[in-house]
């Protein structure tokens, strides 16, 4: 993969996960995500499944703001490696691996944030002290 792809995954990583600030414990839906991208490289296959999860009752508040840009941009990575003549279903795959690696890591990174933000002035930043 491109370093020149990287970079951008990880910037339209960072810009999806700031859109969904506020949403606390919900890594395990991003890491949903990156599992389904093992087994399945298709677009439209993961489109159905982030429609899906916007729809549910469970799910929805988490991605619903969300769930379109993340589809939007899985298409962008698939017209890269058309570009770059490498989109096969196995570096798709991959590409969307590290794309929801990317997500995850901003997401853990936002949501340590915003806790030590809210323990702050009680006592509780890092490391416990004050």
């Amino acid at each position: 993969m491109e370093p020149e792809l990287k970079r951008e995954m990880v910037g339209w990583a960072e810009e999806i996960i700031d859109r969904a600030k506020g949403h606390r414990n919900q890594k395990s839906q991003l890491q949903n995500l990156l599992q389904i991208t093992t087994e399945e490289s298709e677009r439209l296959v993961l489109k159905n499944y982030l429609d899906y999860q916007a729809a549910r009752k469970e799910t929805g508040q988490f991605w619903e703001p969300i769930h379109e840009k993340v589809i939007q941009r899985f298409g962008d990575i698939e017209k890269a490696l058309v570009a770059a003549e490498a989109n096969t279903p196995e570096t798709r795959s991959y590409a969307f691996q590290h794309f929801c690696g990317y997500m995850i890591r901003r997401y853990v990174f936002v949501s340590e944030s915003m806790r030590d933000k809210s323990s702050h002035g009680r006592g509780r930043g890092k490391g416990g002290r004050r």
